[in-house]
């Protein structure tokens, strides 16, 4: 009863760690979902930037194109302008692809780690139905020692009714030494 006992406890202590790993495995699963949202988003910048960089261009262009004739300095300006939202837009650009590769490296770390707790899960499973095979082993082991000795009892219980007329066998140990 005892060995039993102890593996039910073992039993669940290791249904525990493993309910913690799983936790923690759904954990760093949310952490991963919202890494690639963040993601997303950063790709959707990109995508806004460079389609507002392109309407601004044109929309400067057609400027330029109507006052040319009257304002011929403008178009250095203009120049001047679009150079600093090129560079702008460089800078942006540079940050994003800075973020998203962050963002990236903290994606494979996640997955690195999850695939590290799915092993040591895996690990404590296996190591877990190993040492429940050896407890039940023990505890079958232990059994039949119990049955052999039920059955020499009965077999000494037997003789000593044939040698002593049928008396049956004393619990008391004082009354064995009495006989």
């Amino acid at each position: 009863m005892c060995v039993y006992v102890r593996v039910c406890v073992y039993v669940v202590q290791m249904e525990v760690e493993r309910a913690l790993l799983e936790g923690e495995q759904d954990s760093e699963m949310a952490l991963l979902h919202r890494e690639k949202e963040v993601l997303d988003q950063l790709n959707e910048k990109i995508g806004s930037i460079d389609k507002t960089v392109l309407t601004d261009k044109s929309q400067d262009v057609e400027v330029l194109e109507a006052e040319r004739k009257r304002f011929e300095d403008l178009e250095f300006q203009q120049l001047e302008r679009e150079s600093g939202q090129d560079e702008e837009k460089e800078g942006q650009t540079q940050q994003l692809l800075r973020e998203i590769a962050d963002y990236q490296r903290s994606t494979v770390t996640c997955k690195e780690r999850l695939l590290t707790l799915k092993k040591q899960s895996t690990q404590i499973t296996q190591q877990s139905q190993r040492e429940k095979d050896s407890f039940l082993k023990e505890k079958n082991n232990l059994l039949l020692m119990v049955q052999r000795e039920r059955e020499n009892l009965a077999s000494l219980e037997r003789k000593y009714a044939e040698l002593t007329g049928g008396q049956a066998f004393p619990n008391n140990p004082v009354a064995m030494k009495e006989v």
